[in-house]
């Protein structure tokens, strides 16, 4: 095969060969090419104005326009017919003639010089590329890399052997692969003389090649020469001259006399304006495009794996109470990665081959696309919602956000399903419209799919509506939430409400920067210098989706880092800390950037901490419980007792404990049907909250780094049948229970330990539990233990009774009480006057002796005078001299004068010693009208309201004369603060000046 290059004039007929016989012989090394293989290949049959057909080939690189050589025009020319997708020229094929012959702007050809041998012709109308046997063909601008492996492949419908010097066509179409030569041998064998017609064009515009028995020869102008590159076929050249030295030569010595063929990527700029960008030559976009979504797939793991980093910190749902609009836009984002991730995989294996492009695969490669679409119509609304809620906050910062939460929410719920719906349709509508293949070759993007036109025109400009009124809406709130950023920025914020200010502003500036501006470039560059990002960077589109969406969660998980401290480790440090400590670390890291995490944390925990009541439940054998069932109790009707120690604490509500009656006795069906019913332990949880308790069904850890327990109770009667006891395995229930103590000022009431009836055989059990309790409760029950004190219970009190802890208020509720159990209950409260803490002992009467009562008051006389116990007791030795007071027996004042003994008709309990305990002059009196007056007639003295007081003898007679109340006849009384002007009183009166009780 060969094709000569000759003057118009004298070769009209010479490229215009006549058709021969069909062979089956290979000519010049050539090969039949089967149905398909190459379907950018074109049959040019060429009509001059003297009715003689000639022939040329030619490359299909648009629906519109044919890539040929100049010369193969040259003279008069009446038609010419294109015939498309065929491998032999009398089969049938589609065939369209050529409306336009459009030569290179500087090309000249005459007898001996010719120069851009390049012509496009554009057609009456489009070929169908829905055939898969008909396809544009690969062009590229930079042809360096395809040109390293020296080896082309050359096709065409022209000569395939010589019959003497009588040159023979074939009807089918030739292959072969050729060698490409370097530029010296190709400038060598220019000036050998072998040619006829002289190439001018420069070197660098042209290709020379050839091999052994192997080359392009007669009709065979125009067709394109090809490289193999990662099993898909460019075209470098197009045929343009071969060697006029005979027919051996033509035929056999292609490697010494090479042919010339004109070279792609020199004429892409003739190429792109000719067809108005309908054609156009591509960089290697499938590396690039390899690279890209390599590059998506790597910033859509690191999102996730941030993701689960930020949410292993912050669970959703206290997210969720911040900021439900921060909550959705990360949600989305997560979508959007695994989405993004997913999309990438998918477009690599397509590029590497392994989904092949045929009709069939076109719904896997459309599904995942859109549903990134409607996945991005959420990550929209999403960020909407974010900055209208930063919008709400600066214009209206007093004001609840959880209704204009609710209401904006919901319409952006909505605005987005109605949104989803375009991509579903345009989905359905695409995968029913497949034809051929899908993807065009080259093309590694869901926006160039051959299924542009299955959508109706309606729905397009919908689309593009759609879209124009997105890009609106989000950047002029965008810009209107910087503006008023800019002007609140003095404003006194939170540390949180800062977070999400900065939070916002980095949204939509890497939503400009990273999404608009390469889109509005793109755009722009396309309509005026048809230059186009993606040719060069890849899918750019989905490229900056990604970055955006990596970058957005760096910066948020950036705000959320801890600084110094990992966040779990100060969320844990926090949660053991009482509620004024939490509010001391608010205070303190107010307005610190550095500490900004600890006041979050610390916020975060004063709005969301509860306590918990829990009582559990501890099996016992059943003949234990048989024996337990038939023992009277006192307790058969049901009591209640109150957990109020002392009058101290009577302003307080307290709860009242239950004990339960005696459980009526069951038959052994009956026992193994509640045994059925009921697993080893069992847990009743109430959560605390403003207006008493409630019960919980079943507590599975909900939110358990903000509670706190207040109340914990052991016991071993079997549960009411409508107390919500729920199964627990002991593992959970140990889990629970070693929970932080709530101290006693961050509650209403005492924090409580009970161990209510726990029968011998389930101690162990009950042990096993008390040993993970925190030692911090402020006081403990022990209550209805028929036999005593169990000797694992006595050291479990004498071990937590030794710790520096707590508690306040000990109290026992017993049936039986030996003699050795009152001694050591004695030795126990003698060891508190060791100890510089409070700690009252409440004892039912007769629990301990008179002797062993001195005993203990001998003790607090030989202490320091700082310890402090409390004991229930009636009868008091007479050689005691106590200070008598109303309602009371009186005080017994510690010779260090730090403590004083109150005694009662009912109690006793030392107390700190105040300068009323014992009788008071009339001097003294003076003072505590001035402590009155300057405490602004609301307090008495130390803040308190109320007080009693004793006076000396010849004190009473002057105390009486300043007092209207003349019948008064003790030495004694009581008086509380009156709200009264104090500047109006001159001289003080006890009627006046105080209420006497």
């Amino acid at each position: 095969m060969r094709c000569v290059l000759i003057f118009a004039l004298i070769l009209v007929s010479a490229h215009c060969l006549p058709r021969g016989a069909r062979t089956s012989e290979l000519v010049f090394g050539g090969t039949r090419a089967h149905l398909g293989q190459f379907p950018m290949q074109v049959f040019i049959n060429i009509t001059d104005s003297y009715g003689s057909e000639g022939i040329c080939g030619g490359s299909l690189i648009s629906a519109s326009h044919v890539l040929t050589a100049a010369h193969c025009f040259l003279g008069g020319v009446s038609t010419i017919e294109v015939s498309v997708g065929l491998i032999n020229i009398n089969s049938p094929a589609q065939s369209v003639f050529a409306k336009t012959i459009i030569n290179h702007p500087l090309t000249y050809i005459n007898e001996t010089y010719g120069i851009h041998d390049i012509s496009i012709l554009e057609l009456q109308s489009p070929v169908d590329l829905s055939n898969p046997n008909v396809h544009v063909a690969k062009l590229v601008k930079d042809d360096s890399e395809l040109v390293k492996s020296a080896k082309a492949i050359v096709s065409g419908f022209g000569t395939y052997k010589y019959q003497g010097n009588d040159s023979i066509t074939s009807e089918d179409l030739l292959y072969t692969e050729v060698d490409i030569f370097s530029q010296s041998t190709c400038k060598k064998a220019m000036e050998s003389g072998m040619y006829l017609i002289h190439l001018a064009s420069p070197l660098n515009s042209t290709f020379c090649a050839g091999a052994k028995d192997r080359g392009i020869g007669e009709g065979d102008s125009g067709g394109p020469m090809q490289v193999n590159y990662n099993n898909e076929l460019y075209q470098v050249g197009i045929s343009s001259l071969g060697p006029d030295g005979g027919p051996d030569i033509d035929e056999h010595h292609q490697d010494q006399y090479p042919s010339f063929f004109t070279r792609v990527s020199s004429y892409c700029d003739f190429i792109e304006n000719t067809t108005g960008g309908a054609a156009k030559c591509k960089p290697m976009y499938k590396a690039i495009a390899i690279l890209s979504f390599s590059i998506i797939a790597l910033l859509s793991c690191l999102t996730l794996l941030m993701m689960i980093a930020i949410f292993y910190t912050k669970s959703f749902q206290s997210m969720w109470k911040k900021s439900p609009s921060l909550a959705l836009f990360h949600v989305s984002n997560i979508l959007l990665a695994v989405q993004s991730l997913c999309c990438a995989g998918q477009w690599i294996l397509f590029a590497l081959g392994v989904i092949e492009n045929v009709p069939e695969n076109l719904f896997q490669l459309l599904s995942i696309s859109h549903a990134g679409m409607v996945i991005t119509q959420f990550n929209y609304y999403s960020t909407v919602a974010l900055f209208l809620q930063r919008i709400y906050h600066l214009l209206f910062p007093a004001n609840a956000v959880k209704r204009f939460n609710t209401v904006v929410l919901s319409i952006l719920f909505a605005a987005s399903l109605i949104s989803s719906i375009l991509p579903v349709y345009t989905l359905i509508a695409k995968s029913n419209a497949a034809n051929g293949r899908p993807v065009p070759e080259g093309c590694y993007s869901i926006d160039c799919l051959n299924i542009a036109d299955t959508v109706a025109d309606f729905t397009r400009l919908f689309q593009f509506s759609y879209a124009l009124c997105r890009i609106v809406v989000l950047n002029a709130l965008g810009v209107y939430m910087l503006y008023l950023l800019r002007k609140h920025a003095k404003n006194i914020q939170s540390v949180l409400e800062k977070k999400n200010n900065s939070f916002a502003r980095y949204v939509f500036c890497l939503h400009v920067f990273v999404q608009m501006l390469p889109f509005g470039i793109d755009t722009l560059l396309a309509s005026t210098a048809h230059i186009h990002i993606s040719e060069y960077i890849g899918p750019y589109g989905v490229l900056g989706c990604a970055i955006d969406f990596t970058v957005q969660t760096l910066v948020y998980y950036s705000t959320i880092n801890m600084d110094c401290l990992p966040s779990d480790l100060i969320d844990h440090l926090v949660h053991f800390l009482p509620m004024a400590d939490v509010k001391t670390i608010i205070k303190a890291t107010a307005g610190s950037a550095d500490l900004a995490a600890w006041n979050e944390v610390a916020e975060d925990h004063l709005r969301e901490r509860f306590v918990l009541h829990l009582s559990v439940y501890l099996p016992c054998n059943d003949d234990e419980e048989d024996s337990e069932d038939s023992t009277d109790s006192e307790y058969d009707e049901g009591d209640y007792y109150n957990d109020a120690p002392t009058d101290e604490y009577a302003e307080y509500e307290y709860e009242r404990y239950y004990i339960p009656p005696k459980r009526p006795k069951l038959t052994q069906d009956e026992k193994k049907k509640e045994e059925k019913k009921l697993a080893p332990f069992l847990i009743s949880v109430h959560k605390g909250v403003f207006d008493g308790i409630r019960p919980i069904s079943h507590w599975k850890f909900k939110n358990s780094r903000y509670a706190w327990l207040e109340s914990v109770t052991f016991h071993s009667y079997q549960p009411n049948q409508d107390e919500m006891y729920q199964p627990y395995e002991l593992q959970d229930i140990l889990r629970i229970i070693s929970l932080p103590i709530a101290p006693r000022g961050d509650t209403r009431y005492h924090s409580t330990l009970s161990l209510d009836w726990i029968r011998p055989t389930a101690m162990d059990s009950a042990l096993k539990m008390l040993n993970v309790l925190p030692k911090t409760f402020t006081q403990i029950i022990f209550s209805n233990h028929r036999d005593g004190i169990d000797l694992k219970v006595e050291e479990f009190l004498s071990d937590y009774l030794d710790r520096e802890t707590s508690l306040k208020h000990l109290w026992f509720i017993m049936e039986k009480y030996d003699s050795s159990a009152k001694q050591v209950l004695a030795d126990r409260i003698v060891a508190f006057f060791n100890r510089k803490k409070l700690v009252e002992v409440s004892i039912p009467k007769g629990m301990i002796s008179d002797a062993q009562g001195e005993k203990i008051f001998e003790h607090w006389l030989n202490s320091d005078g700082f310890s402090q116990g409390y004991k229930e007791f009636r009868r008091f030795s007479e050689d005691w001299n106590l200070c008598r007071k109303p309602n009371s027996l009186g005080y017994l004042i510690h010779p260090s004068n730090r403590s004083s003994l109150h005694v009662s008709y009912q109690d006793l309990k030392i107390v700190k010693f105040e300068p009323w305990h014992v009788p008071v002059t009339m001097k003294w009196m003076d003072a505590l009208i001035d402590k009155w007056r300057n405490g602004g007639g609301l307090y008495i003295c130390k803040k308190m309201r109320q007080i009693e007081l004793l006076m000396e003898n010849e004190e009473w007679t002057k105390l009486l004369a300043k007092s209207d109340h003349q019948d008064l006849t003790d030495d004694f009384f009581r008086i509380s603060a009156v709200p009264i002007d104090t500047e109006a009183v001159e001289d003080w009166n006890l009627d006046k000046l105080f209420e006497l009780r």
